[in-house]
């Protein structure tokens, strides 16, 4: 009877190991894949887009009364006219474009305007391609995409290793 007991606690115990590793291993290939899908986008936009220094011509600031899903109370726009230098081996070309920005409170709308003012020149990132597609901020870095997927893809790739090594293991166990 003991013996029996001893079995069961032994084949639980195992069963209880395999079921464990397989959930980790099974969310960190999941993990990895996610890290990986959003790595290859947001890497191949943030090197498409080129610094520069903007300077703000004009600037237009009005509540959002368009659209039915926003509230005219709760949306602010501000449209910012902006003139920068291309420089390429060729030669340098001004180039006049829009930055908009829509906010949902006004004090966030007027705190980036009075960063934002008119005749002023600010760091600002225009698209390689369309070069009229342009904006104050820096895209985002790929980097903690890359985390996820490394971090992801090892730890399963250590479930792998453990998974095989207690297969090999069970195997010569019942060989013997």
């Amino acid at each position: 009877m003991a013996s029996r007991i001893g079995i069961f606690l032994s084949r639980t115990a195992y069963f209880t190991t395999v079921l464990i590793l397989t959930v980790i291993g099974l969310t960190s290939i999941v993990i990895g894949f996610i890290g990986l899908g959003l790595y290859i986008p947001t890497s191949k936009n943030y090197q498409l887009y080129s610094k520069t220094i903007c300077s703000i011509l004009d600037h237009e600031y009005d509540n959002c009364e368009h659209g039915i899903y926003i509230s005219p109370t709760t949306c602010f726009s501000i449209m910012w006219s902006v003139e920068y230098i291309i420089s390429n081996s060729a030669s340098d070309r001004y180039v006049y474009s829009t930055i908009t920005q829509i906010y949902e409170k006004s004090i966030e709308a007027l705190d980036k305007l009075a960063s934002y003012q008119d005749n002023t020149n600010h760091t600002c990132y225009y698209h390689q391609i369309n070069v009229t597609n342009v904006q104050w901020e820096e895209p985002p870095l790929a980097t903690p995409y890359l985390i996820m997927l490394i971090v992801g893809f090892s730890f399963a790739s250590v479930y792998i290793f453990v998974i095989g090594i207690i297969i090999i293991y069970r195997c010569r166990s019942r060989k013997e």
